[in-house]
């Protein structure tokens, strides 16, 4: 469903091109499953499987709660970050270099 105004002016842009509203519709989800079929292009999970140094890190911006879970039970022991924890945190560290250039 569409907002109405949204369809109307759809629907008067199609009449220009002397298209149905069905066609555009039709198009627009064909490129659109044809481009995602595989998964979001920039970030299809055979690039990573490619890289055989590739671990996989939990979400940045997952609830707090869950971080400070994770951490605890993935990145740290004895109350000192594990070498996955380091590694993570090295990462961390160049996502947070590279976000403050901007």
């Amino acid at each position: 469903m569409l907002e109405s105004d949204l369809y109307l002016e759809l629907k008067i842009l199609a009449a220009r091109e002397n298209r149905t509203v069905k066609e555009i519709l039709s198009e627009q989800i064909e490129k659109y499953c044809k481009v995602h079929k595989e998964g979001n292009p920039q970030h299809l999970i055979s690039t990573f499987l490619e890289n055989e140094d590739f671990v996989g890190f939990p979400a940045l911006a997952i609830e707090y709660d869950n971080k400070k879970s994770y951490i605890l039970k993935n990145c740290s022991s004895n109350k000192r970050l594990n070498p996955f924890g380091q590694e993570l945190f090295g990462h961390i560290c160049q996502w947070y270099s590279e976000l403050r250039k901007y």
